[in-house]
C-alpha cells in the first residue's frame, strides 16, 4: 500500500467482463495498460511514468512548506472581506462564506490543502446546516455553495 507521501503513480488492476486489466491515472488522465501482469503492460506503464517524469523535470519543484487548509481558508476568508468592502458581496453572503470557513477550519484545517479531495468536502457538506443562500438568480444552500466556491479559488493556490 502506498503512503500519503508517494509521488510516482501506481498502476492498478480493474476487473472488467472476467478479464484484469492494468491502469494508471496520472494528473487525472486514465491511461490504460493492457493485461494485468503481462510484460506489455509493464513496459506501458514504464513508458507512460518515463514520459510524465520528463514533464515535471520542468515544472517549480515544491518548497519545503506545505500549505494547509487552515492557510488557505483565511486566504479565502479575506478575499472574501475585500469583495465585501468592495460592495461585490452583500454582508449576508459574506457571513454564510466566514461560517462555512468556520467548518472547515474546525474540521480540516491541518490537513495538507493537495489532500483534501471530494470526501472531505463532502462531509462538510453533510455536517452544515442546510441555509439558503441567494446565488445570483437562484436561491442555494450555503453549505452546498461555498465549500465548492471554495475549492475552486484552492485550484489556482495548489
Amino acid at each position: 500500500m502506498p503512503t500519503q507521501d508517494s509521488v510516482d503513480p501506481i498502476m492498478k488492476k480493474r476487473v472488467m467482463n472476467g478479464a484484469e486489466y492494468a491502469y494508471v491515472r496520472i494528473e487525472g488522465e486514465f491511461h490504460s495498460l493492457g493485461r494485468w501482469g503481462t510484460r506489455d503492460s509493464i513496459a506501458r506503464f514504464e513508458k507512460v511514468l518515463a514520459e510524465w517524469r520528463a514533464t515535471i523535470i520542468g515544472r517549480e519543484q515544491p518548497t519545503d512548506r506545505i500549505l494547509t487548509v487552515g492557510e488557505l481558508a483565511e486566504n479565502y476568508l479575506q478575499h472574501e472581506t475585500d469583495r465585501r468592502d468592495a460592495g461585490e458581496v452583500t454582508r449576508s453572503t459574506w457571513y454564510a462564506a466566514r461560517n462555512a470557513m468556520l467548518v472547515l477550519v474546525e474540521s480540516h484545517a491541518g490537513t495538507p490543502a493537495v489532500r483534501f479531495g471530494p470526501k472531505a468536502l463532502k462531509s462538510i457538506q453533510t455536517s452544515t446546516p442546510q441555509t439558503a443562500l441567494r446565488v445570483g438568480s437562484s436561491v442555494r444552500s450555503w453549505s452546498l455553495a461555498f465549500p465548492i466556491a471554495v475549492s475552486k479559488w484552492m485550484t489556482e493556490f495548489v
